[in-house]
């Protein structure tokens, strides 16, 4: 008998359909993000992140809730200035979506305050397609940085 791909396995859970995953904040991937906000902004904020899934071959789309102390003018400008020069992470100023980053390995991502809260947060919307950008498309970009290569050798852009 042969083995069913992981992908399609995936997508016939979610065929016809969309659901939520990780809910309650226990993503594997939170202590990475936390330490990420820490670096950029010199803070330890609270991070929500729940991604859904989605009936589609390939593809994330992720929406992350990080409650700020203040307001700076343009949220996305720290992002900005941290990614300049990176090939691989475009910040947009409309949220992305799936169509803007399949077969390519580039993270797109767009932050924006949120309306109609009493604390100050942050919506940041993320999206990749994880069958490039994925594990397989980071171990392909961190052999190249280690054989002294160009960054991008072999990857979408």
């Amino acid at each position: 008998m042969r083995a069913i791909p992981p992908v399609l396995i995936c997508c016939s859970q979610v065929a016809e359909d969309f659901k939520a995953n990780a809910v309650g904040n226990e993503h594997r991937h939170i202590a990475e993000m936390q330490a990420v906000t820490r670096e950029l902004g010199g803070k330890d904020n609270d991070i929500l992140f729940t991604p859904h899934l989605l009936p589609v071959a390939r593809g994330i789309l992720a929406t992350i809730t990080v409650p700020v102390v203040e307001y700076v003018d343009d949220p996305s400008e720290l992002w900005r200035d941290c990614y300049r020069g990176e090939p691989f992470v475009e910040i947009a100023d409309e949220p992305p979506s799936l169509r803007d980053v399949v077969r390519r390995n580039v993270a797109r991502v767009s932050i924006a305050k949120a309306a109609n809260v009493r604390q100050p947060t942050l919506i940041i919307i993320s999206a990749i397609d994880n069958l490039v950008k994925g594990a397989a498309g980071q171990a392909l970009q961190n052999a190249n940085l280690l054989l002294g290569l160009s960054e991008q050798s072999g990857l979408p852009a």
